[in-house]
């Protein structure tokens, strides 16, 4: 099949990337648009410009706030509560799109902004009905170990970039922040109420940092592309309230969150092929092949129970390909299958495996 498609492909490119941001964003800004006139209008409020925000000169200068306050405002309407309309409506007012700084994603701890405190309790929430834990998101608080951090992160964006250029291109489209935190259970996150941002745990002792950050700035942005591209086309059309086994996750997840998942790891393999045809060592292996296995996993119970648009069908060929491409690697000559191993996130801590 080819790897060139208009639309959406899991093989990333700039141009899909850019397409997919821009509709979604646009989306957002008119919904917000509406929103705030029917808000001001019922409120009897001066009206006020939000031109400042409907253009972006790049993902660098998207403000994740936008998003947060987008929903805020929908939902506080819904309500009928105008105190907290009209909150939103002042801080509309004053909202700022961000700089871009350099070639990188702004890389900083978590604060206590309101729209990062909001997704951190939202987080924590879904953790505790999905599996009853309780998930803990602190900042980081040391300088010093923040800026570690901050160099660790950009040797694995320079090495996303030297051997999976695509994706690259795809990260500078999407990702404007990457915030890190300290704490337990939630390793990774992103949401379309702070499109643009990620927030990433640091790693366990004794997990190889380069790989783990490798790993999670793909599965990310990959969420944050195919939520971009389910603004155009759904790909997934199961009934959202029947669950299906989790090829990352204990419990069960709609088959959306299964889609997601599967779509997320082919990305990842995609990058993990290449580090192991650059040079392949046992770490790598073991990255790789845990997750092919999550990867056939997802395929298996899509394959079995999705409904998928036309565009989903062809996603799932293309995901399949990936599989056998990387299953059929001659690096794995050089990997011992029948050593037992830890998962690859599990470290020295004592928290088991992550869900």
């Amino acid at each position: 099949m080819s790897r060139i498609f208009p639309l959406v492909s899991v093989y990333p490119s700039r141009d899909r990337a850019k397409l997919a941001k821009e509709y979604f964003y646009h989306r957002v800004i008119n919904s917000l648009l509406h929103l705030k006139n029917s808000a001001v209008s019922t409120l009897n409020r001066a009206n006020f410009s939000l031109e400042h925000l409907v253009a972006p000169k790049s993902v660098g200068s998207l403000n994740p706030e936008l998003f947060y306050l987008h929903d805020k405002l929908l939902r506080s309407m819904r309500a009928s509560d105008a105190l907290i309309v009209n909150q939103t409506l002042d801080q509309l007012m004053t909202l700022k799109n961000c700089t871009a700084e350099n070639m990188y994603p702004i890389i900083s701890s978590i604060e206590e902004s309101d729209w990062e405190k909001f997704i951190i309790d939202e987080a924590v929430l879904s953790l505790k009905e999905d599996l009853n834990k309780q998930a803990v998101l602190m900042p980081i608080t040391e300088s010093e170990q923040l800026h570690h951090e901050q160099e660790e992160i950009k040797k694995a964006l320079r090495t996303i970039k030297n051997l999976f250029g695509d994706m690259y291109d795809e990260i500078s489209e999407l990702l404007a922040h990457i915030r890190l935190f300290s704490g337990r259970l939630t390793m990774g996150l992103t949401d379309v109420r702070m499109f643009g941002c990620m927030f990433i745990r640091l790693p366990r002792p004794g997990v190889d940092r380069q790989l783990y950050y490798i790993e999670h700035i793909c599965h990310e942005v990959s969420h944050m592309y195919l939520n971009a591209v389910m603004s155009i086309d759904p790909i997934v059309l199961n009934d959202r309230e029947k669950i299906y086994k989790s090829p990352l996750r204990s419990d069960s997840r709609a088959m959306i969150g299964v889609f997601h998942a599967t779509f997320v790891t082919s990305r990842i393999v995609q990058m993990f092929d290449r580090l192991g045809k650059s040079g392949f060592t046992d770490e790598i292996g073991v990255y790789l092949s845990q997750q092919l296995a999550e990867l056939k996993n997802g395929i298996i119970e899509i394959g079995r129970y999705a409904t998928l648009t036309k565009q989903g069908g062809i996603l799932l060929e293309e995901i399949q390909d990936i599989y056998w491409d990387a299953e059929k690697g001659g690096y794995w000559k050089n990997f011992d299958f029948s050593i037992e191993r830890n998962h690859r996130f599990l470290g020295k801590g004592e928290e088991p495996v992550p869900a």
